[in-house]
């Protein structure tokens, strides 16, 4: 497989990576966590990434208790365009 960054001209090849991020329950700083996992997934970070040669997929999958990831990531949404 290989990918063509449109903005760089730069051919990639291999498979793709999926990365997953996880919360602690009992982390040290959990505010802090929270808004890094945001950031990594926000749209600024995201143009970024692309612009690195990176695909992002732009929704997010959540597993076990739902109800306990916070809202602020629970309810983002990253439009890509």
């Amino acid at each position: 497989m290989n990918y063509t960054n449109t903005l760089t001209g730069k051919v990639s090849y291999g498979a793709p990576i999926v990365y997953t991020l996880s919360i602690l329950n009992n982390a040290v700083n959990i505010n802090n966590a929270i808004n890094y996992v945001y950031y990594l997934r926000s749209l600024e970070n995201s143009a970024d990434l692309i612009r690195e040669g990176l695909l992002t997929y732009p929704s997010a999958s959540f597993y076990g208790n739902v109800s306990a990831v916070p809202a602020l990531l629970r309810n983002q949404q990253v439009q890509l365009s």
